[in-house]
């Protein structure tokens, strides 16, 4: 065999081996997230599991209803509704569609909403900080295997674990309840897409600060602290809105609020698609805002989520030049 023809195998069978190495290295990458991940999903196991359990306890007994005119129902007394097999007992008007949907939304309202947020950035905050201090970064920041993409699986493992987690509760939930109270509890699960956005965009901003930080704990304090502080700046632009402030002195809060992400906004994205703006007040602010045409959503959405999106590719940036610890 020539020389010519020695180097042209070697150059076939290196195209073939370098993909396979990739996959290799990033279903690897995978497996370490997944193990990374082990207290978020043993949050989210547990929320399900006892949200089931609430769900499957679920009895209602009455309200008596009664017919005027074949149209107009009107309870002629209360029912009770029994959670946690007698251990919580309330006073109850709704029939058992209403009660399903009731409860369906206010499980998801919280689970999804800032507490399963905040709970799923605090599990995550290890996912570039873990990395980065375990034995396989040596592995894999030492092999021809691009950064940016080892950075980019890494965001979407912890985006896809995180969302899996909550899409189970969200359905695992919704079941429960059609068992128990022999209802289907309604439209509670495009709550689960605003959650996916919400997350997409803060979890941009926690891998930045885990490369820049390197410590989950700065992560973590970071993270939530960058989170109020969108919170408020994002209920101050409505409040100032609805109080008909000067247009001058609100400009600087505007801009703030283009430009950082609107998590009050998803809350109430998540209220109106999960259906709990039926059983539950929303602040007068936001109610204004989305009633007047003045919020749109999927402006809010798309700008929050650009603010993520720019967050991964500046951490991106970063992961690529810089040295390993």
């Amino acid at each position: 065999m020539t020389r010519a023809a020695t180097v042209e195998s070697s150059n076939m069978a290196s195209s073939f081996l370098l993909p396979r190495a990739f996959g290799q290295g990033f279903a690897a990458s995978w497996r370490d997230c997944w193990y990374e991940l082990f207290w978020v999903r043993v949050l989210w196991t547990v929320a399900t599991l006892l949200a089931v359990t609430v769900c499957l306890s679920a009895q209602l007994s009455g309200p008596r209803v009664e017919k005027i005119e074949d149209e107009l129902e009107i309870p002629e007394s209360p029912g009770n509704l029994v959670l946690l097999f007698g251990a919580v007992k309330v006073t109850q008007f709704r029939d058992k569609s209403v009660t399903a949907a009731f409860l369906h939304s206010f499980l998801v309202r919280y689970a999804l909403g800032p507490i399963g947020i905040l709970l799923s950035l605090a599990g995550c905050s290890t996912l570039i900080t873990g990395f980065l201090h375990n034995g396989m970064a040596c592995l894999v920041l030492t092999s021809p295997a691009n950064r940016w993409l080892i950075l980019l699986n890494r965001y979407l493992c912890g985006l896809l674990i995180c969302a899996l987690y909550a899409g189970l509760f969200t359905v695992a939930t919704a079941y429960a309840l059609a068992w128990s109270l022999e209802c289907w509890p309604g439209i509670a699960f495009l709550g689960w897409g605003i959650y996916c956005c919400h997350l997409a965009t803060f979890l941009g901003i926690s891998i930045l600060l885990g490369i820049i930080g390197k410590h989950a704990t700065l992560v973590l304090a970071g993270t939530t602290l960058f989170w109020l502080i969108c919170q408020l700046v994002n209920m101050t632009f409505w409040q100032a809105s609805f109080q008909n402030v000067e247009l001058a002195k609100l400009s600087g809060v505007t801009l703030a609020y283009w430009l950082l992400p609107k998590p009050a906004d998803m809350m109430l994205l998540l209220d109106l698609a999960s259906g709990a703006h039926q059983h539950f007040g929303l602040w007068p602010e936001l109610e204004w805002a989305w009633e007047t045409g003045r919020l749109i959503a999927w402006a809010s959405l798309l700008s929050s989520m650009g603010v993520g999106l720019a967050a991964v590719i500046l951490a991106g940036h970063e992961f690529r030049s810089m040295e390993l610890v």
